[in-house]
């Protein structure tokens, strides 16, 4: 077994090419209780299987030199303290084995997750931070991480195909959280698996992608942006990021379960057709200013303790996009008409698409208006693209 606890943290370091993982919750409820039991330690195992024994020889002993009631008191005060903490466990164990729940292992904090609406996408049920981890025991197969009393879950309790990439995740996402320092050099971005999926799933959806900008020297989330040509009926260009959902937004769990609202985003931006997307016009002040504006509003998705979503406006600060614009809202990217449109990758992270949609300051003061033109014409969007950029 490998034990993970605070003090064990201080030697280890972070190599900066960590992934977030996602196991499996145990569903089997005697396998379960199975990895549970054989993680307690010996004096309390000593409890559950000897203490009973003792009892019942108490209760025999009380019968013959006459303390019969205060042996069985004794006895019947140990049982009800053992079935009390047994029917807690599998009440546990029943919230999250009765459905599709795995644990998500993540820089921001571990997940209990559930598999919605026939397997399209995964909500987190309870999260909790970092900071509320008390121990690890990593197994062969299983692994247990403890939490402390205040935190949303008393343990996550899950399988493993492999403890070595598990316990290098554990140690250094923990010591990130607690010695913040150590995780200045960490950029999150995606695994290969997922970023292949992503860009197959926006190709799909979206159209083909013929240009992709890696960033360079990213800080925290790396975020690349490619650039999906006008073709055939689809008459505009869209500029899309590949990044910024590797991290969750801060939305509630209640609008994450009851709304379905998305805590994952990737970003977009529809340019008409005789918008010029050369390399050269691109990186230059007139045709290039949508892709800083597009890196600008992935910065604010990529707070953990922020959020958005379809409908919500945010102001532009000075010379992130021409003068006439003073806001951008966030609505469904084209062709779409359903608010939110996720893929759920290799990972387990289910990631939507957003269309970051540039407002003058008359459309940011009457913003429900243009709310209402939206949701009452799917192709509002697209008849007047042409006069908004």
């Amino acid at each position: 077994m490998i034990r993970i606890n605070p003090k064990s943290l201080t030697g280890w370091t972070i190599s900066g090419d960590e992934k977030d993982l996602r196991q499996e919750f145990i569903k089997d409820r005697s396998e379960f209780m199975k990895a549970y039991w054989s993680d307690r330690s010996p004096s309390q195992v000593l409890t559950l299987h000897v203490m009973i024994p003792i009892g019942v020889v108490t209760v025999i002993a009380g019968v013959i030199f006459g303390f019969f009631t205060k042996a069985l008191i004794l006895l019947l005060t140990f049982l009800m303290h053992y079935m009390r903490s047994r029917r807690t466990l599998e009440k546990y164990h029943d919230v999250f084995g009765k459905n599709d729940v795995s644990v998500m292992i993540e820089s921001t904090g571990l997940y209990q997750v559930m598999t919605v609406s026939g397997g399209a996408y995964n909500v987190p049920l309870v999260s909790c931070s970092w900071k509320d981890v008390r121990s690890a025991h990593i197994y062969d197969d299983h692994a247990i991480i403890y939490m402390r009393r205040k935190a949303a879950c008393s343990m996550f309790l899950m399988r493993t195909d492999n403890p070595r990439v598990l316990e290098k995740t554990i140690r250094s996402y923990w010591k990130m959280a607690l010695y913040p320092e150590e995780a200045k050099g960490f950029v999150r971005s995606y695994s290969d698996e997922d970023l292949s999926a992503l860009k197959e799933f926006a190709e799909r959806k979206y159209g083909a992608i013929s240009s992709y900008w890696s960033e360079n020297n990213p800080e925290y989330v790396k975020t690349d942006i490619a650039l999906i040509p006008a073709e055939g009926k689809r008459t505009y260009h869209t500029l899309c990021t590949f990044g910024c959902g590797t991290i969750r937004m801060g939305v509630p769990l209640k609008l994450q379960q009851e709304d379905g609202v998305p805590d994952r985003v990737e970003l977009m931006i529809h340019l008409p057709s005789a918008w010029r997307t050369d390399d050269e016009s691109l990186a230059g002040e007139e045709y290039g200013w949508p892709v800083g504006l597009l890196g600008q509003t992935a910065s604010l998705v990529e707070d953990p303790d922020d959020w958005y979503c379809w409908g919500h406006t945010v102001p532009l600060g000075e010379g992130v996009a021409p003068d006439k614009y003073s806001g951008i809202i966030f609505l469904c990217p084209l062709p779409e008409t359903d608010r939110y449109t996720r893929v759920t990758l290799p990972s387990g992270k289910s990631v939507s698409f957003l269309q970051v949609f540039p407002l003058t300051k008359e459309e940011m003061e009457g913003v429900e208006e243009l709310i209402k033109n939206v949701s009452d014409d799917p192709n509002f969007v697209e008849k007047v693209l042409e006069n908004r950029i």
